[in-house]
């Protein structure tokens, strides 16, 4: 059976397949200039915008419809990424740019890494072919066309934003908990409450807590980086997490300081500056404490 696992060789091939677009887009864009890489960007962006709604035409999804509509909704951060990157590439404030880059090349990649939507499923079925060819084409743009945006000149990183990709990450992820929200009251899923809440059902971009097989290896930090009233014991007796809030703590612990390490290949010379600069502006402040004890 032909089908996509942890460290095979499909899952491999895939992964070079992701490193060999970027990196021939790289190529491409440097030999054919910038007006070329924007018309090449937007129409990639465009194109993956459309496929997020026309995978609904897939026999897979017509036999589920209308309850497959709820997958061209925002129900993941790639899908919500999917949807709005054309947008924020041609009309978005830089700070939404910097999100792009760093949360798209990083959501790309761990998609590749892990490819759930993928994995073990039979490619000899014409249905499952073309959505698993739909899931990585679909998740690759997400990489290239960041990488291209930056390394083309149509965006310039500034660690100054750091701040801005915590609060958008967390405003992305409410308008996921908002999303789930609307498909349960609407129907388009069936579940309980206790299941609509739960980390082990939908949870692609950990709203409702981390996964439950993390428990183990960083369950000694939740008490530390989580305030008690965003987590509790459910109904059913399982740790559940106040959506979205939960991720207050370790963002502002763990998620800015790996920013912070995120940027600095881009970065370093500006970091450098800047500290120059706070170190001049001690020194003068020092100076001026001292010449205003001498009157």
């Amino acid at each position: 059976m032909v089908t996509v696992r942890i460290g095979n060789f499909w899952y491999w091939l895939f992964l070079a397949l992701l490193g060999a677009m970027t990196y021939f887009s790289y190529i491409l864009s440097r030999r054919m200039g910038p007006a070329f890489t924007r018309k090449f960007i937007l129409t990639i962006l465009w194109t993956n915008f459309a496929l997020h709604f026309l995978k609904q035409l897939n026999p897979s999804y017509l036999a589920d419809f209308p309850y497959s509509l709820k997958r061209s909704t925002p129900e993941n951060l790639c899908a919500l990424l999917i949807m709005v990157s054309p947008f924020i590439f041609m009309w978005g404030p830089a700070w939404s740019k910097d999100y792009m880059f760093f949360i798209g090349i990083i959501s790309g990649i761990g998609v590749y890494l892990n490819p759930t939507g993928a994995l073990n499923i039979p490619l000899e079925d014409a249905n499952n072919l073309l959505e698993a060819l739909r899931f990585y084409l679909c998740h690759a743009p997400l990489v290239v066309c960041s990488v291209l945006m930056v390394s083309s000149g149509f965006h310039q990183l500034n660690y100054h934003r750091i701040w801005a990709i915590a609060a958008t990450f967390m405003a992305f992820q409410t308008l996921l908990f908002l999303n789930e929200l609307f498909l349960k009251l609407s129907g388009f899923i069936d579940m309980d409450w206790v299941s609509f809440f739960s980390r082990n059902v939908r949870n692609g971009g950990l709203t409702f807590g981390p996964y439950p097989m993390m428990d183990s290896f960083l369950g000694g930090l939740y008490k530390v980086l989580i305030p008690p009233f965003f987590m509790f014991t459910g109904e059913n007796g399982a740790l559940t997490f106040v959506p979205v809030l939960w991720m207050l703590g370790p963002i502002i612990v763990i998620g800015i300081p790996l920013m912070f390490l995120c940027y600095l290949p881009f970065e370093h010379r500006h970091m450098y500056l800047d500290y120059l600069t706070f170190k001049e502006k001690r020194k003068h402040q020092r100076l001026a404490r001292a010449y205003a004890r001498t009157k």
